[in-house]
């Protein structure tokens, strides 16, 4: 038996049963030449997530469980390929677990370009909830290998971060270019519609450790506390410390928690100090989500909202102050 038969054996055996794979990759042209061991992961798990740390990367795979079978689809992505098919692991994912996605490929033109597959988990605002941009395959067959009449089989594991609020939410994906991050078209839009997803409350809570805050707030409003916060551009959530312009918008991830069993619906206002003029810019959302409010939370959990802030198109540049305000929202009123 060859090298590549006893390693590919070797890791089929090792991993049979488990549902995840979190690997260190470090050497890999001295260690694996070949590409072995990743190639296998590539084309039979589902990558979720691949960063560097140094000059070590950190690669977690979900291993495959029972999926739908796979739907047939008919969508061009001119001038690439034809998405013909899709199957996922599941129609309802708890908040931290992950849904593998299988897309299927078919080329029509060969290109020199490399697409980025994109998945995002919408909410009815289109925020988006959970995204993966990857190169198909675990990123191991990038479009400019891809042959005209090839089918390419293309794993994704998409995390659906903790907090998620639970509910009903829509899953698209897409291409794009790498380098421009222009999207392929298809007949009707830049992304095809995959369909719902519903998202469900983790069967335990998830401790805090399980949450990324870059901003650590710790204040208690009685029920509820506000443990932390993100705050970037919108779309920017990769590189957080990228600068704020005029016109931008000023996205917030915020983290609560149930301090006791919430009785009441709790919102959130944002607004920008220190203006000229005595201009107001303010935004509001519930703590959670409109279908997901306070009361129905348990205590001890941790739920994570979002918030845009828009910027005038005209301010100057400066530093201005963020106030917070939380507080109750009854059936008539219209703010906290």
């Amino acid at each position: 038996m060859c090298i590549r038969d006893r390693t590919t054996a070797a890791l089929a055996q090792g991993l049979a049963g488990k549902r995840r794979v979190y690997a260190l990759f470090w050497a890999t042209d001295e260690s694996d030449p070949q590409r072995l061991v990743e190639t296998w992961l590539d084309q039979n798990a589902y990558k979720v997530q691949d960063a560097w740390q140094g000059n070590v990367r950190f690669v977690t795979y979900s291993l495959p469980q029972a999926q739908t079978p796979l739907q047939p689809l008919a969508v061009s992505f001119v001038p690439l390929a034809d998405l013909t098919g899709l199957a996922q692991s599941a129609g309802a994912v708890a908040s931290g677990d992950v849904l593998e996605i299988t897309l299927r490929w078919q080329v029509t033109t060969a290109t020199p370009l490399r697409y980025k597959v994109f998945l995002q988990l919408l909410d009815d605002q289109n925020q988006v909830w959970a995204q993966r941009d990857a190169e198909p395959v675990g990123e191991s067959r990038p479009t400019s290998s891809w042959q005209v009449g090839e089918t390419i089989t293309d794993r994704h594991g998409l995390l659906i971060p903790p907090g998620t609020p639970p509910g009903r939410y829509r899953l698209i994906a897409g291409l794009y270019d790498a380098a421009s991050g222009a999207r392929l078209r298809t007949p009707v839009a830049d992304f095809v519609d995959l369909g719902a997803l519903e998202v469900t409350r983790p069967a335990e809570l998830l401790p805090r450790a399980a949450f990324t805050m870059n901003i650590v707030a710790n204040q208690s409003f009685g029920e509820v506390s506000l443990l932390g916060f993100n705050r970037y551009p919108r779309g920017f959530s990769h590189a957080p410390e990228t600068p704020l312009h005029a016109g931008d918008l000023l996205h917030l991830d915020l983290f609560w928690q149930a301090d006791k069993a919430p009785t009441q619906d709790w919102w959130v206002t944002v607004s920008l100090g220190d203006l000229p003029a005595g201009r107001r810019v303010e935004g509001q959302a519930p703590l959670a989500s409109l279908s997901y409010t306070a009361p129905q939370w348990q205590v001890g959990e941790i739920v994570r909202s979002q918030l845009d802030l828009a910027l005038p198109a005209d301010l100057a540049r400066g530093s201005y102050t963020l106030r917070m305000i939380v507080g109750l929202r009854s059936a008539n009123s219209a703010a906290p």
